[in-house]
């Protein structure tokens, strides 16, 4: 069977669990890791150090401990908020300065030009863990929330008619702490420095929401004067909902499905190499319909129930102008970058709860 294999952005961490719907479609997706990681490595969600700190991983390790050390400041949101203003505006003075200031910066005084580099790719991957380690304890507040939120309601439950108490609960539930605003597009722009550092080669990006794939979209259709074509729309059974033996159903899947599955993948494989001169958008609306139909039949998820505020979520995967390497180098700006020039095309694979329409 031909394989696929997606790299992730702009998350620095990713796990089967976050992604079992999308690997129906891919073999492996693949995500940028600020630092060296220990972790146990997932089978389908692989780590990528693609541009590895070396001899430096120790001290990089040493600035974030200390930045964490601060308990009382940093996680009540005090300096990792700062810290993230200063990376995500780029005041490269003042970052650097905060970096130099802890333990000191390299210095080239044969080549200034690579210790600017140098500087700035361990401001990029400061504002990358930064934003990581703010994600989770977002995550870890939610949960919290929601614990709270569940022993509120059986309270309220024992309480019902009790209005003073009710009015207590409804302030308290709306009085959530605010997150630190991380924009994507300083998120996109670090992770694309640190990919474009790496060796390895990709042809398929991946995202969470149509607001990370934006500007990828629009630095195509500032290259070439076309919106990107929408391949396909699959959608996502709710695997997740059941995420036991994960691989064994998987492997049943591509095996029940594998005639037509292979066809998709070769299909995709085509047009990143030829764009759309040697396949069809008939093609791919006939194959957008095969895998609706077998989600539907499939025993394996429950099927995805939409709510009031957006429908199922589906796989929408467009044809960009430009291989990957060139899109990075030009919507992160990385003028000294030599480009890679391999395939004509790139896909962008984005999960959507918009409603179905065509883009």
């Amino acid at each position: 069977m031909t394989t696929l294999r997606a790299i992730h952005f702009p998350e620095t961490t990713l796990s089967t669990q976050d992604v079992m719907g999308q690997l129906l479609l891919f073999d492996t997706i693949s995500y940028i890791t600020p630092t060296p990681t220990d972790e146990e490595v997932d089978p389908y969600c692989l780590p990528y150090d693609a541009a590895p700190l070396g001899d430096d991983a120790e001290r990089f390790g040493q600035l974030l401990a200390e930045l964490k050390g601060n308990e009382a400041a940093f996680y009540q949101g005090q300096m990792s908020k700062l810290a993230l203003e200063y990376l995500e505006t780029r005041h490269d003075d003042s970052v650097l300065d905060i970096i130099g200031s802890i333990h000191g910066q390299k210095k080239n005084d044969n080549d200034p030009g690579q210790d600017k580099e140098y500087e700035k790719l361990w401001k990029d991957r400061l504002l990358l863990k930064l934003a990581e380690i703010r994600s989770r304890e977002e995550q870890e507040i939610h949960q919290s929330l929601q614990r709270i939120k569940d022993a509120q309601a059986d309270l309220l439950g024992e309480l019902k008619g009790e209005e003073e108490f009710q009015d207590l609960f409804h302030a308290l539930a709306n009085n959530l702490p605010n997150q630190t605003p991380v924009r994507v597009e300083a998120l996109i722009k670090a992770w694309g420095h640190l990919f474009s550092e790496g060796e390895e080669h990709f042809s398929i990006l991946h995202c969470f929401s149509p607001e990370a794939a934006e500007p990828y979209m629009e630095v195509s259709e500032a290259l070439t004067g076309k919106r990107p074509v929408r391949l396909l729309r699959l959608p996502l059974p709710h695997c997740a909902a059941c995420p036991e033996d994960f691989s064994r159903k998987k492997e049943s899947w591509e095996q029940t499905n594998k005639p037509w599955l292979d066809e998709l993948k070769t299909c995709l494989h085509h047009v990143v190499q030829n764009g759309l001169d040697t396949v069809t958008l008939a093609t791919f609306s006939k194959l957008t319909g095969q895998w609706a139909r077998q989600v539907d039949q499939a025993d394996l998820w429950p099927e995805q129930v939409p709510t009031k505020e957006c429908g199922p979520p589906a796989l929408e995967i467009y044809l960009l102008g430009d291989g990957i390497g060139p899109l990075t180098t030009t919507l992160c700006n990385l003028r000294n970058k030599t480009e890679y020039r391999g395939d004509r095309h790139a896909l962008l694979a984005v999960v959507s709860s918009r409603p179905n329409s065509c883009t």
